[in-house]
């Protein structure tokens, strides 16, 4: 574990928690769990990076015709892994991660956006991509 871990998000802590219940765990480390802090992005942040996705896979399936955005796109992941907060109890350092992720993401998201378009005209929609990306926005079915 690195010293500024960014919070796991409130989901996949929901899922440990109920894991740990229904396994019975031991309460005091169900309690930590609870206590254990979460973080959720913004809805702009979660579209943003849907639409970064699409230019991250089309940019890694055509590295070599675009080399230069392969190294944008390396660059993003550096620092969308630098500007991440150590607590994110307070409103000023989310308001401030979520401005800056969007910076960061807006040049990815503008390819993806080119990416998705061209996409769907051409018909061209991959299932599994797809419902990763409803989970990805919240929209997945509920088990």
């Amino acid at each position: 574990r690195l010293i500024n871990d960014a919070p796991p998000s409130l989901r996949y802590m929901t899922i440990l928690r109920s894991g740990a219940e229904e396994l019975g765990i031991r309460e005091c480390y169900r309690r930590f769990l609870d206590e254990h802090p979460t973080h959720e992005s913004s809805k702009m942040v979660r579209e943003l990076f849907v639409f970064n996705l699409y230019g991250t896979i089309f940019v890694r399936f055509a590295k070599s015709s675009f080399p230069f955005l392969s190294k944008v796109l390396s660059i993003q992941d550096r620092l969308l892994y630098i500007i991440n907060f150590r607590s994110f109890n307070s409103l000023v350092p989310q308001l401030l991660w979520d401005t800056l992720s969007c910076m960061v993401l807006l040049p990815g998201a503008s390819c993806g956006c080119c990416v998705r378009l061209v996409m769907s005209l051409k018909g061209n929609n991959n299932p599994g991509l797809l419902q990763f990306i409803q989970a990805i926005r919240g929209e997945e079915k509920k088990l």
